[in-house]
């Protein structure tokens, strides 16, 4: 996923898209923010309740999403063939507050 991303007159901004694992539990660790509770659950990849199963041993991380189909993602970062073309990328990366936890919005 691009940081920016241009759709006609919308753009979607994901200020974390480049960050890696490491770099997640970098920032988590640099600003105390405590480990959710569902990963000692093995929920390591959260979206809404009925879309999201824990994962077992061995499973990539986001095995425990949409599980029962081959859908990968929610729709909000699927790319979409008339927008690949408007689609803006750029190496700068932006700190921001993130939480493993949603549980909502997808």
């Amino acid at each position: 996923v691009a940081i920016l991303e241009a759709e006609g007159h919308l753009v979607r901004v994901h200020p974390i898209a480049t960050l890696g694992a490491a770099d997640v539990a970098a920032y988590l660790a640099r600003h105390a923010i405590p480990e959710h509770p569902l990963v000692a659950r093995r929920y390591l990849s959260i979206g809404c309740a009925p879309c999201t199963r824990a994962v077992e041993e061995g499973e990539d991380e986001r095995a425990g999403r949409w599980a029962w189909s081959g859908k990968t993602e929610c729709g909000l970062h699927a790319h979409r063939a008339d927008s690949a073309s408007t689609s803006t990328s750029t190496s700068t990366s932006t700190s921001t507050s993130t939480s493993t936890s949603s549980g909502a919005g997808e």
